[in-house]
């Protein structure tokens, strides 16, 4: 390993020496017939429910296209919300929290604020918030709440992933990384492999495509106990496959089938304070059995038909998933017992919407009808409290939406949708504490109006101001880990308004474009996740008990100075903050409950700031460099703000120089290039102590990839 790592090395600084003299060879030479072109290339987006111009949408949309997801070396969602302002993914072995404007689910939610979507199709549990990513077109974030088009579960806003579809001309490509980790322990390999391949059948009317991915790794983290380092240790598989039909000109029917499979490890938290403290990247679990398996597949179907008038959209998903998770308790050396989890959904939705046609003059309109159902089931172990926890619940419910867009003047665009969302819910559950059952069952259902307004003037052609509100929810559920009782299984929905306005805006002919937003969240029924008064830490209830704001600004900008020259930047600054919440809480010596008052704390989780800066650079000759600069601020990770849980700001580096020919291309690439420490997680732990997962070490590596 130690000579891979040299290796690397030394091609990472022939790359960068060559790169200055502008060496290289002949073969690289077509790309010197190019014309230049400096402009920025329309980005068009489908996160609206149409094909649009993301610079005439009044909207705080980051659209990724498929090749700065390549050339940033992105893997996963973690990496694609570092490059949009006020945008946070917080993860451990089993949760996945994106965090945008502020607004998160409690810890311990299967539901998410933000609501992520792949080809239309809803990933309903923030347990699958974090995908790989392969053979993507585009990735869409749109912030603030987007109940108008999609309804529940889209409180702070949405993740759109677009895939590649197939198309009329053979082809695909073969990529191989291998790379490591350098911890204090030692250089951990890390692999990757993908494969994607299109192949039209009947020219012009049936196409297929293929695509896969394999990531697998080690991890970064040692267990002292068992001398053992795989304890965050990963293997994930992917798999996809679109068939395409397209009989004629009006009709675009897809059919989608999809699998995943991980096999990962759950040593991830350590010490940071206390008795059990380890070093960066140590732990020392007694029981170094513990796991965090994931398995998943969808099936869809999607069907478009382009008419004289109008245009219709069908969309048929289901999606299974299945994850398993075992733990030791204590995350220390103590025999002190284990606790494991197993969760399953199987989750099915149709979408029918009616659009206007795109040249169909100044009125645009939108209007559909969804439907959705999800059958769920969990069991939860804390075997070291003797607790059990088995729970099955079924969600069901339905939609009506419309949206329309209206021009006065050439220039005037109002906006105006309403969306009516019902949702029913059916549960049953098993609680057991020391050999005793408690059965009970419970339901509800819940009716949301939910509207928004939107107005923008095209004050030029380069300049666009609007304002908009907007009203989202996330919604109840049932407390399938917590609940004693019939009184706690169920909690209600949360709520929040958007307040936006903002200025879109090109210059130098289409070689700069800037935007700015404003905005203010108000958030009502937040639901709490906190511990039950003078009980065990492991008995907690959720409560819709607390109100909350958040405001504040976000800024991005593309920029082609010359040619092959291409810079991005994104900045997002925002005052997250309780207005209401009263914790019950024990008092410390009486042991009576009181009430404390967290009014003006930070929300947890929410970083106090954000900022993404890239440099891209093709030269002619077909080598190619790039840098990144992504910060994240302070955060508070608990609702107290102590200073224990406070997760200080930091700054990471990632470069990635190489070459690129007609057929193949060579990156050398660093993550984390000045090996900072960082936490993604920080929380207080039985015994009084800190726990905190590192963030990722510094990792080098060489990607291969070939295409024809």
């Amino acid at each position: 390993m130690k000579r891979l790592k040299d290796a690397i090395h030394a091609l990472m600084m022939l790359a960068f020496l060559a790169g200055l003299t502008g060496y290289a060879p002949a073969e690289a030479a077509q790309k010197n017939d190019e014309k230049p072109n400096y402009a920025i290339s329309d980005l068009t987006v489908t996160s609206q429910k149409r094909t649009e111009n993301i610079q005439e949408i009044p909207m705080s949309i980051t659209s990724l296209t498929g090749e700065d997801l390549t050339d940033s070396g992105t893997v996963d969602l973690w990496d694609v919300t570092r490059m949009s302002p006020n945008v946070y993914l917080s993860n451990n072995a089993i949760e996945n929290i994106i965090v945008i404007r502020g607004i998160a689910p409690f810890n311990m939610s299967l539901y998410p604020a933000c609501g992520v979507y792949v080809d239309d199709i809803p990933m309903p549990l923030q347990h699958q918030h974090n995908p790989d990513l392969y053979d993507i077109k585009r990735v869409e974030i749109l912030r603030g709440p987007q109940g108008t088009l999609y309804g529940r579960n889209s409180e702070s806003g949405v993740i759109n992933i677009v895939t590649r579809q197939p198309g009329n001309k053979l082809s695909g490509n073969l990529l191989g990384e291998i790379g490591f980790y350098d911890t204090g322990h030692g250089d951990i390999p890390l692999y990757r492999g993908q494969v994607n391949l299109n192949a039209p059948i009947i020219q012009d009317k049936l196409a297929f495509r293929i695509a896969g991915q394999w990531h697998a790794s080690n991890g970064f983290m040692e267990n002292t106990f068992s001398d053992t380092d795989d304890a965050a240790r990963y293997d994930n598989k992917n798999l996809r496959g679109i068939f395409r039909w397209t009989p004629n000109e009006n009709w675009d029917v897809s059919a989608i089938l999809d699998g995943e499979k991980g096999d990962n490890g759950d040593g991830q938290y350590r010490y940071i304070k206390g008795p059990l403290k380890t070093p960066r990247h140590i732990i020392n679990y007694n029981d170094s059995d513990g796991y965090w398996d994931r398995e998943g597949s969808g099936q869809a179907l999607r069907v478009k038909y382009d008419g004289p008038s109008f245009n219709f959209t069908s969309i048929t998903g289901r999606r299974s998933f299945d994850t398993k998770y075992y733990q030791d308790l204590d995350l220390g050396p103590s025999p002190f017992g284990y606790s494991d989890m197993d969760y399953n959904t199987d989750s099915l939705n149709q979408e029918f919407r009616l659009a206007s046609k795109e040249d169909g003059g100044p009125l645009k309109w939108l209007g559909g009808v969804f439907l959705f159902n999800e059958d769920s089931d969990a069991n939860v172990n804390f075997a070291a409290y003797m607790q059990e926890h088995k729970a099955d619940w079924t969600n069901e419910g339905a939609a009506m939406f419309g949206q329309l867009t209206y021009t006065l003047f050439e220039k005037l665009h109002l906006t105006g949708g309403l969306r009516l969302d019902y949702t029913k819910g059916s549960g049953n559950k098993t609680y057991t504490l020391m050999g005793r059952s408690n059965n009970f069952s419970q339901d509800f259902d819940n009716t949301e109006l939910l509207p928004k307004v939107a107005v923008s003037y095209d004050a030029t052609e380069n300049i666009m101001p609007y304002a908009s509100i907007s009203r989202g929810y996330l919604s109840g559920g049932f407390a399938y880990a917590t609940a004693q009782n019939k009184q706690s299984f169920v909690y209600d929905p949360e709520y929040s308004m958007n307040y936006e306005m903002g200025i879109k805006t090109n210059w130098f002919d289409n070689r700069l474009t800037a935007n700015l937003a404003l905005f203010r969240v108000n958030m009502t029924d937040r639901q709490i996740y906190q511990q039950v008064p003078g009980a065990a830490a492991i008995v907690r209830v959720v409560e819709n008990a607390g109100e909350a704001h958040s405001q504040g600004v976000e800024f991005e900008l593309r920029a082609k100075p010359a040619q092959g020259l291409e810079f991005s930047a994104g900045f997002g600054l925002i005052q997250a903050e309780v207005d209401e919440w009263k914790k019950k809480q024990a008092n410390p010596l009486t042991g009576r409950t009181q009430l404390v008052d967290l009014s003006g704390k930070k929300l947890p989780n929410v970083p106090s700031y954000t900022f993404n800066i890239g440099a891209m650079y093709r030269h002619s000759t077909g080598f190619f460099g790039r840098v990144d600069l992504n910060g994240i601020g302070e955060i508070y990770n608990d609702a107290e703000n102590t200073s224990d849980l406070k997760a200080d700001a930091y700054e990471l580096v990632n470069l990635a120089l190489g070459y690129e020919t007609e057929l193949f291309t060579f990156t050398l690439w660093s993550k984390n290039l000045f090996d900072q420490e960082y936490y993604n997680r920080l929380n207080s732990w039985v015994g009084g102590g800190v726990i905190g997962i590192d963030g990722e070490p510094r990792s080098v590596g060489l990607t291969v990839t070939y295409r024809f």
